[in-house]
């Protein structure tokens, strides 16, 4: 993952062998997992901006947008009150 200043934080994280059974230990495929589904997950919470977690991700904005929507994740920043108040 990209970072636009260079700077980054080490997480770790205890994950139970039995996870893996069925798939490769692939540590550093699971960190980019992990921190793509961090960044999708500031982005629900509205603490992100897509565009800003897109730079992060280190992936073009075109292809974040498609995993947002595969986690059914919508691209407007609004709630259902303030887009019935924009529409309004």
């Amino acid at each position: 993952m990209a970072t636009t200043n260079g700077k980054s934080r080490l997480v770790q994280v205890m994950l139970p062998d039995e996870a893996f059974h069925h798939r490769p230990w692939d540590p550093e495929r699971l960190a980019k997992d992990l921190c793509l589904l961090w960044l999708l997950q500031q982005v629900r919470d509205r603490h992100l901006g897509h565009g800003k977690a897109a730079e992060l991700s280190g992936l073009p904005k075109a292809r974040f947008l498609q995993i947002m929507g595969q986690h059914r994740i919508s691209v407007f920043d609004y709630d259902a009150d303030e887009l019935d108040q924009e529409l309004a």
